[in-house]
This record gives structure tokens, sequence and C-alpha cells, in this order.
């Protein structure tokens, strides 16, 4: 039997520009499934939209945060329930994350992802990171449609929502969730 010469720089793993490539490539097939599945995107935007435009516009004048410490002045119902919209639009859209990864399990499509050389733990956390983003694109388009609806929160809630720390959380938990109901042990 003869030995196979393996080249040093295959040896060495992957440069972080593979890991790159990798990493892009995931999040760019997560983001286009999402904008092809419209439905999706409009359905995930329905809940909360209904309670900033009708449930807010009703409570208006009876659940306003009045004129207390640290408030200066009196806070609209719609601009103090935005933030829990907003964390509702990321824990939904993680919870529909997860269950697309079990769902690609379970019909074989992540197989194609996990013959790839890459290991297991990044294959994950770039799903992690694809579905993040596109939490964040769909908070975002919130946010738009609030600001059309004269909330507007303070630009330090815009950097909160960028920062991926707010979304990371649902979908970790989401990805348990999923994997929970699906019978695994992972």
């Amino acid at each position: 039997m003869t030995a196979i010469e393996v080249p040093a720089a295959a040896q060495a793993g992957f440069s972080a520009r593979q890991y790159l490539t990798c990493l892009s490539g995931i999040v760019w097939r997560e983001s286009l499934r999402f904008l092809h599945q419209r439905e999706r995107f409009v359905a995930a935007l329905v809940r909360p939209l209904l309670w900033l435009f009708i449930f807010a516009a009703g409570f208006r004048q009876v659940l306003g945060v009045s004129i207390i410490p640290p408030y200066q002045t009196y806070v609209l119902y719609e601009v103090y329930i935005t933030p829990g919209l907003v964390a509702m639009i990321l824990l939904f859209n993680g919870m529909q994350s997860s269950l697309s990864m079990v769902y690609d399990r379970e019909m074989g499509n992540m197989r194609t992802l996990l013959v790839s050389p890459f290991p297991r733990w990044f294959l994950l956390v770039a799903k992690l990171l694809a579905g993040i983003a596109v939490s964040v694109l769909q908070a975002y388009v919130f946010l738009a449609i609030a600001w059309l609806w004269d909330v507007k929160p303070p630009a330090v809630g815009y950097f909160a929502v960028l920062s991926g720390i707010g979304p990371l959380w649902p979908l970790v938990r989401g990805h348990r969730l999923a994997a929970l109901l699906a019978g695994e042990t992972a």
C-alpha cells in the first residue's frame, strides 16, 4: 500500500478567507430562501403590526406611561410597546429558522451541508448567524414601518438590534426547542 502525500496547506486546516466564504454562502442561501418565501416575511410582520396599529391605537389613552421619573414626558403606548414587538419578531423568526433547520435535516437538504469539509460546529454557527441576519433584516423593516407611524426610538435602539445580541438568544433557544420537538437529544 502506498502513502498519499498531503500538501502542507491542506494539513493546516482552513484559512479565515475560506471560513468567511462558507459563512457568506450560507447567509446568502438563507437570505434568498427568506426573500423567496414572501408569505413568511409578511406573516411574520402581521402580528406585530396588528398590535402596533390596532391595539396600540385603542390603548393609547388608557395605557400610556405617565410623567413619573425617569420619564420627562408622557410616553405613548405605541412607543412603549415597540421594543416588545421587535423582541416578538426576533423570537418568532428564531423559531421559524430553527424549524427550517429541522425540516432541512428531515428532507435531506442538510446532508449537502454536512458533507462539506468544514467542521459541524462551524456549520451550526453559520446557520445561526444566517438566522440572525434574516431576523435583523425583518426587525429593521418593522422599525421602518413603525417610524412611518411616528414611533421614533432613540438611535441607540437601532444599534441594539444590529448588534445581534438580541436575536441570538431566541435563535439558540429555538434551535433547542426544534430539536426537542423533533425527538432528538442534541
